[in-house]
């Protein structure tokens, strides 16, 4: 892991006359990782362009009482459509696609 440090001292000025030396550490280390990429940890390892931000998906289409969707997908990113068709006996009032 990458880690950032930086020190500082409490020198200029000196504490003098009553003054206190400065509170906390005078060493900090955090780590450079960015946490939006932490889930890419459990990928395989691929090479990629760390600009590159992971698709947002929705969640699995609602059930529709007597019908069904066209085509079910295990991911649904955002801005893919979504066709409901019905069982026999039954029709749809509406647009199916969503």
């Amino acid at each position: 892991r990458v880690k950032s440090t930086r020190t500082r001292l409490c020198n200029n000025p000196a504490p003098r006359n009553g003054g206190r030396n400065c509170i906390g550490e005078t060493v900090e280390r955090k780590s450079c990782e960015d946490p939006d990429f932490e889930h890419l940890k459990m990928m395989e390892p691929h090479c990629f362009d760390p600009s590159v931000t992971p698709v947002k998906t929705c969640k699995t289409p609602p059930a529709l009482m007597n019908g069904f969707v066209l085509d079910p997908k295990d991911t649904y990113p955002v801005g893919s459509k979504i066709e409901y068709t019905c069982t026999d006996g039954h029709d749809h009032i509406g647009n199916p696609v969503a």
